[in-house]
């Protein structure tokens, strides 16, 4: 068994060896989001909070969500998330340019995060950014994550990295079955939910 894996090991090493890209240490990073529209009178904004934390809650291994009043006046028309420059002063300013930009909702009666942190010894982490956020004839309901993946390089832990994602993919899985719970959650109220957008677009 033993030769059988150091044969196993040695074949994937060649095969990295064959392109200089698959060697290369490199730190990915994607960014993807949704965005749906809920019908206002198919549920309320606090059973629409519930629904959202607790189908998050069932796919990541760290979340944060903080609940708020509806705004008033209350928007007409419906609001997005955007992403915005950390604002920092002193000497931490001259650092902005290489900090990435976060998303942020206004008005929003549920801001969530989230985090999968599950293959985080294989280099490969998840974070979600959730917000629901009230207008007159309903809610936006925007979904933004994020993953990061280290590849490359000839460590045992990258190597072995690099076997798992060859046989079941990388952890990237997980953000489509995140957004599908909590479509669950949204069917199981009854709401009224309809795409808006996202990106990447669909095939």
């Amino acid at each position: 068994m033993k030769h059988l894996l150091k044969a196993a090991f040695a074949g994937l090493a060649l095969a990295l060896l064959s392109g200089c890209a698959s060697t290369t240490p490199t730190n990915e990073t994607s960014r993807s989001y949704v965005i749906y529209d809920i019908k206002g009178d198919s549920a309320s904004g606090d059973a629409l909070s519930t629904a959202i934390i607790k189908g998050v809650q069932s796919k990541t291994s760290r979340v944060r969500a903080e609940r708020d009043i509806p705004p008033y006046p209350m928007p007409t028309e419906p609001g997005r998330f955007q992403l915005v420059q950390p604002q920092v002063t002193g000497n931490l300013a001259a650092f902005v340019g290489e900090m990435p930009r976060r998303p942020q909702c206004n008005d929003s009666i549920l801001t969530l995060n989230a985090a999968d942190t599950g293959m985080a010894s294989q280099g490969e982490s998840t974070t979600f950014f959730v917000c629901l956020m009230p207008y007159t004839e309903g809610y936006r309901l925007n979904v933004y994550s994020t993953f990061q993946m280290q590849s490359g390089g000839f460590s045992p832990q990258a190597l072995g990295a690099s076997l798992a994602r060859s046989v079941v993919g990388d952890s990237s899985q997980f953000i489509p079955d995140t957004i599908d719970a909590i479509l669950s959650e949204l069917d199981a109220l009854n709401a009224d939910y309809e795409l808006i957008e996202q990106y990447p677009s669909a095939p």
